[in-house]
């Protein structure tokens, strides 16, 4: 079975954590993963991380939106920058793993995101 190399390529090099993130999620856990993003609960990948407000511990410094880090680099996307990253993550993963199709599509459908059928 293929896997896919990069879900998602962002061009703007202040934004490489938000990339590594996406491509770090093992194809094996990409459902589970976007279900988790998409209930806003952060996950990590090796050293790529991503978290919500709500995932903060007393005494962190708060933030609004979603935040992801790659060792010391870190950026903070808007909700709808980072649905806009998930639906193109999820595009390409549909392609490469079409047994995830069904399942990504419910999903992305629950939340009526748009996203080519």
């Amino acid at each position: 079975m293929p896997t896919a190399t990069y879900r998602v390529v962002i061009e703007d090099p202040t934004k490489f954590a938000v990339q590594a993130f996406f491509n770090a999620i093992s194809d094996d856990s990409f459902v589970r993963t976007v279900t988790a993003l998409l209930n806003s609960v952060g996950a990590s990948f090796n050293d790529a991380h991503c978290e919500f407000p709500g995932d903060l511990d007393p005494g962190d410094p708060p933030f609004e939106g979603v935040r992801f880090s790659l060792y010391e680099d870190e950026v903070v996307l808007s909700v709808e920058e980072m649905l806009r990253v998930l639906v193109e993550a999820c595009s390409v993963q549909r392609v490469v793993h079409p047994e995830q199709r069904e399942a990504i599509d419910d999903l992305l459908r629950q939340r009526a995101l748009d996203y080519d059928s």
